[in-house]
């Protein structure tokens, strides 16, 4: 990774006295690849239509600044590049966004949406293409983005989507048609209702798909990076709230009676969990580790991270978690062990909600940066998420709050 020379505190100096369009070629620093993303609010990118300034979090230092590199820029004309951005979604060091809208008239569809991206290692921010056609996430991996593009068009008197399938590179802005097996549409104008085939993970090598061949079943394939050399899955359901690698993660609830010869009383039941992973290429299911203590989890390229609250609390009709212990284990469940405690921070809590704490990470050759999100008291004593975001360094179990700059 860069350094900061002088040269780029040069170029920094320089660009205090120009406008929010002109910092294309500015570097950031430092560890531009130590950032994850979240938005102004603290909330998580949302690919659909959260609109707001995106911010960078650097979860080595804990320092978080706007993707907005200007210090002078609003943020509230056309000028900034981020302004009315909508649909972020990042991988790597690349943030993915739109400006734009497709309105429904009428007489039609009019307006246009841009594909834009932001390079965090570069600080430049480029318009990759201009649509007429609504644009539709499937999958990003990579710094590789994969969406689709759905066309409007008027047929007795109702509207049809018809879809093509886009790859864009974030890093070279270049910008590829894949070819679709057949031609995928849906009525009304809508395109959430389209039988287009979702992607479920992407590897190095391989993207995994799902297709609906009815009104419930579902079809599992295989291609390759470029959406080619089509295969069939065995089997025809995979539940998982979570892909990765080539499995498909779910959790499940055990309900057990503490005394078996008294009543099914909130305090005569012990709640644990049941981990699993299904094999998206076989459709073999095997439960990797039982009686855990929470639902939240996260998965690395490394590891499989837990989170469970210390304790749980109840503030009116609100339950949440006090303190949080965050555990560590193989992907295929082995060697479960704690790595670090705390009891400062209260944690929201969602049976069976996954991803709701533990939201995002950064592995080097040697740690593991997680993020967490936690909750804070209002004035009026309501517990609220907090728009910043807990960092706990896995090698250290120090836990640090992100601080805006």
């Amino acid at each position: 990774m860069k350094k900061s020379n002088f040269l780029t505190l040069l170029l920094t100096a320089l660009f205090l006295f120009s406008s929010c369009t002109s910092h294309s070629n500015i570097p950031e620093s430092p560890d531009h690849s130590k950032f994850i993303y979240r938005m102004a609010d603290g909330s998580s990118l949302d690919c659909d239509t959260a609109m707001g300034m995106p911010i960078k979090i650097n979860l080595v230092s804990g320092k978080t600044t706007p993707v907005c590199i200007d210090p002078l820029c609003m943020h509230d004309d056309a000028d900034c590049p981020f302004y009315e951005c909508f649909g972020c979604v990042a991988d790597g060091t690349v943030i993915f966004f739109r400006r734009g809208w497709i309105s429904r008239t009428e007489g039609g569809f009019e307006g246009s949406e841009k594909l834009c991206t932001y390079n965090a290692a570069t600080g430049e921010v480029r318009v990759l293409e201009e649509y007429t056609d609504s644009i539709v996430y499937a999958g990003i991996h990579d710094n590789v983005l994969y969406y689709y593009t759905a066309e409007f068009s008027s047929e007795n008197d109702t509207w049809i989507c018809s879809y093509q399938l886009h790859m864009a590179d974030g890093i070279s802005g270049k910008i590829t048609d894949l070819p679709l097996e057949k031609e995928y549409t849906t009525e009304g104008g809508f395109t959430s209702n389209s039988d287009y085939p979702n992607i479920l993970s992407i590897d190095d090598e391989r993207i995994y798909w799902m297709e609906y061949s009815g009104i419930s079943e579902a079809s599992y394939y295989q291609t390759d990076r470029m959406a080619q050399n089509k295969q069939m899955l065995a089997g025809s359901q995979t539940a998982g709230g979570i892909y990765h690698g080539g499995y498909a993660y779910s959790v499940t609830g055990v309900s057990e009676l503490i005394d078996p010869n008294a009543g099914r009383t909130p305090e005569n039941m012990l709640n644990t969990y049941a981990l699993h992973r299904t094999s998206l290429a076989d459709q073999t299911k095997e439960t990797i580790a039982e009686g855990l203590a929470t639902p939240n989890f996260i998965i690395t390229d490394r590891y499989i991270f837990t989170m469970e609250g210390v304790s749980m609390e109840s503030k009116g009709s609100t339950a949440y978690l006090q303190g949080c212990r965050v555990s560590r284990m193989n992907h295929d469940g082995s060697n479960l062990t704690v790595i670090a405690e705390t009891e400062e921070y209260d944690f929201m809590y969602g049976e069976f909600s996954t991803n709701e704490i533990l939201i995002d990470y950064y592995e080097d050759e040697e740690n593991t940066y997680l993020a967490l999100a936690f909750c804070v008291t209002d004035e009026d004593g309501k517990i609220k998420k907090s728009s910043d975001t807990l960092i706990l360094n896995t090698a250290t179990a120090g836990f640090i709050v992100s601080e805006y700059n």
